[in-house]
């Protein structure tokens, strides 16, 4: 049930005209999202996946921002306490499924909407 909801609420972002909208609501599921699960993770991949395949390039700056966001924290001077959360069991499920997210809209990706972008992403390739 909850990948058919993911899938759903992906299509129907797909469908949007409105790219704060679309950006806004990718956001706040990338970041309420535990990828520890797998059904949840999973269900990231589907629902990015999907809002891809009619929004590409505000999907893929949506999470080349939050992966951003996730990667600023992590090299920055902060609290222990922030680092620790950083390197948590959590974070590290996190990138891992921002990782294939990627990989799964690179593959639906034509080779000239994906290209100039994919060689920007730094983290893609470290």
């Amino acid at each position: 049930m909850q990948s058919f909801l993911y899938k759903a609420l992906g299509t129907v972002l797909g469908a949007c005209k409105r790219v704060l909208h679309v950006q806004e609501k990718l956001l706040q599921h990338l970041e309420e999202a535990n990828a520890e699960e797998p059904c949840e993770a999973q269900g990231i991949i589907s629902l990015l996946s999907h809002a891809a395949e009619s929004n590409f390039q505000t999907v893929l700056a949506t999470l080349t921002m939050f992966v951003s966001r996730l990667y600023k924290g992590r090299n920055a001077r902060i609290s222990r306490s922030k680092k620790m959360e950083l390197d948590s069991t959590r974070a590290h499920a996190t990138r891992s499924a921002l990782m294939l997210a990627h990989g799964s809209l690179a593959l639906r990706a034509s080779k000239d909407s994906c290209s100039p972008t994919w060689r920007e992403t730094s983290w893609a390739t470290s």
